[in-house]
């Protein structure tokens, strides 16, 4: 099985528009206003220097980014993981806590749901994801 040629793609601001470079590939170059472009515009340039068709070669895209816009954008990606794993946390607490309750005190899906701000179905489903990760 052969390997399908990668090709790393620069993208800088240049103005209001999106310059795009192939390192290895000289003359591969093009431009977009958007992100969403990017790899519809440098394929096409790609695949013409090259001569060879646009869906025969895979592309990795860098985005340089000014270190403050990259701080930036940074900052958001951390705040994400960290949302993941207050979200995790959150999960783990809501299915142990609502198989104590329904479990443990004999309290209804009802009364558990209430308790916990959801729905006796939300309840239910929580208990059954919790012994789907114990199988």
């Amino acid at each position: 099985m052969s390997r399908r040629p990668n090709y790393e793609v620069t993208a800088y601001r240049s103005g209001k528009w999106w310059a795009l470079e192939v390192p290895r590939v000289r003359g591969a170059l093009s431009q977009c206003r958007r992100l969403d472009q990017a790899e519809t515009m440098i394929r096409e340039a790609i695949a013409a220097v090259l001569d060879v068709p646009e869906d025969s070669f895979d592309i990795s895209l860098d985005v340089q980014l000014p270190g403050d816009v990259r701080k930036l954008v940074d900052g958001v990606a951390d705040a994400r993981a960290q949302q993941e794993v207050a979200d995790q946390a959150a999960r783990r607490a809501m299915q142990a806590t609502a198989r104590q309750l329904v479990e443990g005190h004999d309290f209804s899906t009802r009364d558990a749901g209430k308790l916990l701000g959801v729905s006796h179905q939300r309840i239910s489903q929580v208990m059954q994801e919790g012994d789907l990760a114990d199988a």
